[in-house]
């Protein structure tokens, strides 16, 4: 008898030992970076406020700050140090495009919701412009960010201009090629020029300009590509791509 419920006693902790391995094991798989090439891609939200004729435009569709993990994770093992400070230099190469830091500026409060879009040099010899679409992971994170990205830059000495486009505020800055709105408090728009952001602002509210009902978009969508980001060109002689980030 008591053989027996030893014997039943070892049984229940093997048992129990099996589970949680298993379970262990689920939850490693789980949180691995490799997951993140598992992902069918979504119409981002960001989409609304990029134009179509926008030259280039890229989504991501992962926490900005999980990219250097899946570049190891997804490298060979001589390369993965370099590709993780690779992925981190263009991330925050596309801050500094706008005058920002990212571990001080936008690592705290930026979530799943990114996208940069560029637009070709005006006719007469006009510089090229960016739009970069910023989404919040907490509630407010994207109206905290623009008081203190401009409060800085008024104490700094800067001419700002407060005005009114299709209903929401455009703030922006002549002597530092800048200009903001705040569609809502989560979503940020920073554009090299107002003018621009107004371009993206008019965009949102016609379906025919905006890429979140361009019809060749919706269509690849729907085929259900995976990935951790969705690059759209616009290029008259060859067409449109578009493509999705997976290595």
């Amino acid at each position: 008898m008591v053989l027996r419920r030893s014997l039943a006693v070892l049984l229940a902790l093997s048992l129990a030992l099996v589970g949680l391995g298993v379970g262990g094991w689920w939850w490693l798989q789980r949180q691995s970076p490799l997951q993140l090439r598992r992902q069918t891609l979504q119409m981002p939200v960001a989409a609304r406020f990029l134009p179509r004729d926008a030259a280039l435009s890229v989504y991501l569709q992962v926490p900005p700050d999980a990219l250097a993990a899946y570049a190891r994770a997804v490298a060979p093992a001589r390369s993965r140090a370099n590709a993780a400070a690779g992925v981190d230099r263009l991330r925050d190469g596309i801050a500094r495009a706008a005058g920002l830091d990212w571990s001080l500026d936008l690592a705290g409060w930026v979530g799943d919701e990114l996208a940069v879009a560029l637009r070709p040099a005006a006719t007469g010899g006009g510089p090229p412009g960016w739009l970069l679409v910023l989404g919040s992971r907490r509630s407010g994170g994207g109206r905290d960010f623009l008081q203190r990205f401009w409060q800085e830059r008024s104490l700094a000495g800067a001419d700002l201009s407060i005005t009114n486009h299709r209903g929401l505020g455009v703030i922006s800055s002549d002597g530092q090629s800048l200009a903001s709105a705040l569609p809502n408090d989560e979503l940020v728009l920073l554009a090299s020029s107002r003018g621009l952001l107004e371009e993206a602002l008019d965009a949102s509210q016609i379906e025919s300009l905006h890429q979140a009902s361009d019809p060749d978009l919706l269509a690849w969508l729907a085929s259900g590509p995976r990935g951790i980001a969705l690059v759209r060109a616009q290029a008259r002689e060859r067409g449109r791509l578009l493509a999705a980030v997976q290595p």
